[in-house]
C-alpha cells in the first residue's frame, strides 16, 4: 500500500514538473511537493504556501519553501501583529492571504513572469521603491492589509505596524 501511494505521489509530482517546465514556472514544483509530501496541511501553512507561490512566480532565484513557511517564521510574524492579544494562527493566515492577493495583482500588472526579479530581496525592494502604477497599487494594497482594511475578516481590529519583510 505504501508503495502504491508513493508511486502516485511520484507520478503526480512528475506531471506537475513537466507541465511547469513547459510554462517556465518551476516554483510550482516546490509548492505542490510541499503540500503533497508534507504534513503541513494547516490553513496557516497553506496560506503561507500561497504567499510563497505569489512571490516565487516572479523571482529567478528561488528559496526553499521550508525557509519561508516554518514555525519560527510564523512566530516572528505573529509577534508583529497588533494588538498582541489578537495575534493568532487565524489572523496570520488572513495576513498571508491578503499579502498574496497584493502580490498576485502586482505580478499580473507588472508582467514579471516574463521579466523575473533577481531574487526575493530585489522583488520586495522594487515593490517598495518603484513609482509606476503596478508598484503604487501594490503599496496601497499592502498598506491596506497591514492596517486591517481588507476583505479578510480576520484582520478586523488588527494592524501590522512594521513592514514584515
Amino acid at each position: 500500500m505504501k508503495t502504491k501511494i508513493l508511486l502516485i505521489l511520484l507520478f503526480t509530482l512528475l506531471f506537475f514538473h513537466c507541465v511547469d517546465k513547459r510554462n517556465g514556472e518551476v516554483f510550482k514544483d516546490y509548492y505542490y511537493a510541499s503540500l503533497l509530501l508534507g504534513d503541513n496541511n494547516t490553513e496557516l501553512y497553506q496560506a503561507c504556501s500561497g504567499f510563497y507561490a505569489s512571490e516565487a512566480s516572479c523571482v529567478a532565484k528561488l528559496s526553499n519553501i521550508s525557509d519561508v513557511c516554518n514555525t519560527t517564521e510564523f512566530t516572528r510574524l505573529k509577534e508583529g501583529i497588533s494588538p498582541a492579544a489578537l495575534a493568532s494562527d487565524t489572523v496570520l493566515t488572513d495576513y498571508y492571504r491578503c499579502w498574496a492577493t497584493c502580490n498576485t495583482n502586482f505580478n499580473e500588472e507588472s508582467n514579471c513572469k516574463n521579466e523575473k526579479f533577481l531574487d526575493y530581496s530585489d522583488y520586495r525592494s522594487k515593490q517598495r521603491s518603484e513609482i509606476s502604477n503596478p508598484y503604487q497599487k501594490w503599496r496601497y494594497c499592502f498598506a491596506a492589509c497591514n492596517n486591517g482594511q481588507s476583505i479578510y475578516e480576520g484582520l478586523t481590529g488588527t494592524t501590522y505596524p512594521n513592514d514584515p519583510f
